[in-house]
């Protein structure tokens, strides 16, 4: 080596990430998820980062596995849960629906005290457990199946929101995916960022979003980075996205700001799919709620040109929204949406909107009794030819 070259860094040492996390020297920032056809943010993921006085910022990639080999993932992890918990309680008094996920390894999430722990955490800072998530990955649940499930099943049933993330990546039996109690998927990165371009990643996308719509969840891309992905995946039914097309990283103080810029041009990134046609006010609005775009947007543009205020939903969450803030006269709905499912969506619109009219929409001879199961006023029986349709809106929408 010649005189005066500088010397390569040091290799992380566990004593360095035992004294960072000793000294709080570790911090938390967060990286904005909105759902894709409002536009409006949902959800923060927590993102931990590593300044270190010698060697600068540290990558995740290097300082987690480290981690994890030195037995220090769930330190690290309950440090951020302490970062994370008084910051989400001071967004939830402007935001009080507001969510933040945590990244949790299969040894955090095996270890016994963690559910104490978390709870614990919350309770000091103000939070209820609602206001949490935890991402696991494939690796984690596979670790020891059975126990991740058992603790899964714990944490859910206390309120605690579990998301799948990096889904495509890991080794999990469907078997074993259909048991866990998820509430969304999470498409790795790795098949978003590449779908504009490569057929074969979108058909994994595509193949993706309908598999967890299937199974009633939510769907999330990670990477989305510019809009050519963001209208692939919103025509592809997917429900939020994440990535440096919506925000990059940032500390919970600038988050404020950042949904204040972001819902001032969010006219920008809205399509026709968000609202309705501009009718008169007079016009009946009819919410259709279908996770299939392309029969949401036939459905749509039939009772478009017979004059009605279209609305439309692709998951029983955001068909709730619409309905509080719309009032709708009729609900055209697919028993199958996911988040909030069909039979649950009617339930929870029934205790409070009792005048809505609600038609069901599923194959064959099963929409008759989804109709008959539900209450519903009428069924559709897919496919539905289009006379049907119109007569059946005029007849509980007029």
């Amino acid at each position: 080596m010649s005189d005066g070259a500088p010397l390569p860094p040091t290799p992380l040492d566990p004593a360095d990430l035992f004294a960072a996390l000793s000294e709080e020297r570790l911090h938390t920032i967060v990286q904005p998820l909105v759902d894709m056809r409002s536009g409006e943010l949902t959800r923060l993921e927590a993102l931990c980062r590593w300044t270190d006085p010698g060697r600068g910022e540290i990558p995740p990639s290097e300082f987690i596995p480290l981690a994890d080999r030195a037995g220090f993932i769930t330190p690290l992890t309950l440090l951020a849960l302490r970062q994370v918990a008084p910051a989400l309680a001071e967004l939830r008094s402007a935001r009080p629906d507001l969510v933040v996920s945590v990244n949790v390894a299969g040894a955090t999430l095996l270890w016994p005290g963690f559910q104490s722990a978390l709870s614990g955490i919350l309770e000091h800072a103000g939070c209820p457990v609602q206001a949490i998530g935890l991402e696991i990955t494939e690796s984690t649940i596979m670790t020891d199946p059975d126990a991740a499930q058992r603790a899964l099943v714990s944490l859910r049933a206390a309120g605690i929101r579990i998301d799948l993330d990096d889904f495509g990546t890991g080794y999990s039996s469907l078997g074993r995916l259909a048991k866990l109690p998820l509430d969304a998927l999470k498409i790795d990165r790795l098949f978003v960022s590449a779908m504009a371009t490569d057929t074969k990643h979108e058909a994994i996308v595509r193949a993706t979003i309908a598999l967890g719509h299937d199974l009633g969840l939510e769907v999330v891309a990670e990477g989305v980075e510019d809009r050519e992905t963001w209208e692939l995946l919103l025509a592809l039914g997917c429900d939020t996205a994440q990535g440096y097309h919506i925000a990059r990283p940032m500390p919970f103080a600038d988050v404020s700001p950042w949904s204040d810029s972001w819902q001032a041009g969010l006219a920008s990134i809205r399509t026709a799919g968000i609202g309705g046609t501009l009718l008169a006010p007079e016009a009946p609005s009819i919410l259709v709620v279908e996770r299939d775009p392309s029969i949401r947007e036939i459905v749509r543009g039939i009772l478009d040109r017979e004059h009605y205020r279209v609305l439309a939903a692709a998951t029983g969450a955001e068909a709730l929204r619409i309905v509080e803030r719309d009032g709708p006269k009729l609900m055209l709905l697919d028993v199958n949406v996911p988040i909030v499912g069909g039979s649950e969506l009617v339930e929870r619109l029934r205790a409070k909107h009792p005048p809505i009219a609600v038609v069901v929409m599923a194959a064959g001879p099963s929409a008759a009794r989804w109709a008959e199961k539900l209450g519903a006023q009428g069924f559709l029986a897919k496919p539905f030819d289009i006379q049907t349709l119109v007569d059946l809106t005029a007849k509980f929408a007029r």
